[in-house]
């Protein structure tokens, strides 16, 4: 009922949850929509976007044979799958 109150809090949880289906973590970036939110104030807080750097790494991942071919892994990061 809560998340019904703030149609952008449903963005927000729908948003977080592609991310972990791109397999991401929790980022430590306060603003960013991978930002642990542990109760629905925490979450009124979040943006509704990715910070930089995931959203770097979710592109990465979309442009590159390695998600393709599902040679993926969590916490890995562009450059060590480029193998820079």
């Amino acid at each position: 009922a809560r998340l019904k109150q703030d149609p952008t809090r449903i963005v927000k949880v729908a948003m977080h949850e592609f991310g972990h289906l791109m397999n991401f973590g929790h980022c430590m970036e306060e603003g960013c929509v991978m930002n642990f939110s542990k109760n629905i104030e925490r979450l009124d807080m979040v943006s509704t976007g990715f910070c930089r750097f995931c959203l770097e790494n979710i592109r990465y991942k979309l442009e590159t044979e390695s998600w393709k071919s599902g040679k993926h892994s969590q916490g890995t990061s562009p450059a060590a799958l480029a193998g820079t």
